[in-house]
């Protein structure tokens, strides 16, 4: 994975999405897109970094079978970065332990595999205190229902956001007079047909939603000979949520939100935006 800092991360795993970059406001982002009512839960935790599966209300929030397989909707979030959300109170369902108790509980779930040790079969040994240094609890336990963002993160998502002025051009220009009527919701629907608008002109398709996506993403994949980069991964996880969840849902009603919320969304509708403008011109 390269950032756009020009830093480097490798994760050796084959997910469906990886985190879009390491700081806990891009991990608040990732997560705080999804409806309030949902949970991520993890399926996965490979070189200090977590891969949730998000499970709530609707088909595609009640995950079965393969959890990994990329119908479903996940987040993929560093451990630091959770501990980070943890301390500040903007995620719950998370705890901590120290590297002694998890390995204990790890024990714990296997103690009845057998393994190979000096050409024996054997069980596994069960962890020894004094081979941890670390009693300080630093690793992160998520409970069996999962992880949510709290109602502390409205506020700081609000904050994180850029102003108007500095939203993609063309996002920024049809919402500017729509804002000071102030019509949030339309202006937010606008930015969703934008975004929709461009990845048809890309594609030459006239399809729409998660189809449209799927061809989008077929398209920027067809050039890779090794397989999709890990950044075609991430936008396409930020296109399906940004469809599902507030495209589709502003499409096809009026809502009541707040100029805050309302600049949220636009943000991150920019922010796709641009990624995909990136992209194209590469």
């Amino acid at each position: 994975m390269q950032y756009d800092a020009g830093t480097f991360d490798v994760l050796h795993a084959d997910w469906p999405v990886y985190p879009a970059g390491h700081g806990w406001q891009l991990a608040l982002r990732s997560l705080a897109v999804f409806p309030p009512n949902v949970r991520f839960r993890p399926i996965d935790d490979i070189d200090k970094c977590l891969l949730f599966v998000a499970a709530g209300t609707g088909s595609c929030l009640e995950p079965k079978g393969d959890l990994h397989d990329p119908r479903w909707f996940h987040v993929a979030v560093w451990h630091d970065d959770l501990l980070e959300l943890h301390e500040r109170g903007l995620i719950s369902g998370m705890s901590l332990m120290s590297e002694y108790e998890t390995a204990v509980a790890w024990y714990e779930q296997h103690k009845n595999t057998i393994v190979m040790n000096n050409g024996q079969l054997c069980r596994l040994d069960q962890p020894l205190r004094d081979h941890y240094d670390e009693e300080l609890p630093t690793i992160p336990r998520i409970a069996a229902e999962g992880i949510t963002v709290t109602d502390a993160s409205t506020d700081i998502l609000i904050s994180l956001t850029r102003p108007v002025r500095d939203l993609e051009r063309a996002i920024r220009q049809r919402v500017e007079p729509l804002l000071l009527i102030p019509f949030y919701d339309t202006a937010i629907r606008e930015a969703g047909v934008i975004l929709e608008t461009r990845l048809r002109e890309i594609t030459g398709s006239a399809s729409f939603g998660q189809v449209l996506i799927d061809e989008y993403y077929k398209l920027i994949c067809s050039g890779c000979v090794d397989g999709p980069r890990a950044i075609f991964k991430v936008l396409r996880s930020e296109l399906r949520t940004i469809f599902k969840f507030v495209r589709n849902d502003f499409a096809h009603a009026l809502r009541d939100v707040t100029d805050g919320q309302c600049r949220v969304l636009l943000d991150r509708t920019s922010s796709i935006l641009q990624m995909i403008t990136r992209i194209a011109g590469e």
